[in-house]
């Protein structure tokens, strides 16, 4: 699997994060560093590329998101 340092970081935090409803903010100030711009699109599209990257079963996805709350890693063996 080929991740930029950003994606596994990303990645790494929602492992540590499993079943957590993780907000854009939160990604932000956790994953990002202090000066990140809230207003920006960089954690909807490093979501979307790393969703992408881990998409081996469609019908499984790992990374999903809760309208109007964030992302969730999906841990399918605790389900």
């Amino acid at each position: 699997l080929d991740l930029t340092p950003k994606e596994f970081a990303l990645l790494r935090y929602f492992m540590t994060h499993a079943g957590n409803v993780l907000s854009q903010e939160h990604l932000l100030e956790h994953v990002w560093d202090e000066n990140a711009d809230p207003f920006t699109n960089t954690v909807r599209v490093t979501v979307g590329t790393l969703r992408r990257k881990l998409s081996g079963d469609a019908s499984a996805p790992l990374i999903e998101t809760v309208i109007g709350s964030g992302y969730r890693l999906i841990d399918h063996e605790a389900a």
